[in-house]
């Protein structure tokens, strides 16, 4: 039985959707294991954040993080992505905290933004409406030895 015209047009669309999304899944998945170099800003915000470090812990850097992001909204992207930084090149350089990594999801643990929220709401941030989620990220990178 010959196809009409419309199921060809049909499967048609269906392969360009599909190779579409698996093309837009293996960009984001390059994006997570190949993540760009930082800028000069990002840089500094690196070397401020190892700075901090010479003074705390990690459980420090996490709570100076976490400071920090009560002052930056959901719309400043440039000033999170900074604060990323801040908090990364803080962790790194940091005192150990005994137990710093209890209890924290792996990198690749899907359940892993829900406990980012559950710990801004555990110190009183709104997980959207601040930085406050980048803060814990960081901290689920650092534990699952992403920075190594």
């Amino acid at each position: 039985m010959p196809l009409t015209a419309t199921t060809k047009i049909l499967i048609a669309l269906g392969i360009v959707v599909f190779v579409f999304v698996i093309g837009i899944g293996a960009f984001l998945v390059w994006m997570i294991l190949f993540p760009g170099k930082p800028s000069p800003a990002d840089e500094a915000k690196i070397a401020e954040g190892r700075e901090f470090a010479k003074t705390t812990d990690q459980q420090g850097c996490i709570t100076e993080g976490v400071k920090r992001a009560r002052q930056i909204g959901f719309f400043d992207i440039d000033k999170k992505v900074a604060h990323k930084y801040f908090v990364a090149g803080c962790l790194q350089n940091s005192r150990p905290t005994p137990g710093f990594c209890d209890d924290v999801p792996g990198f690749w643990n899907f359940k892993g933004k829900e406990w980012e929220q559950a710990q801004c709401e555990k110190v009183g941030l709104n997980p959207l409406g601040t930085a406050c989620e980048i803060v814990y990220e960081e901290q689920i990178d650092f534990c699952s030895g992403h920075y190594k």
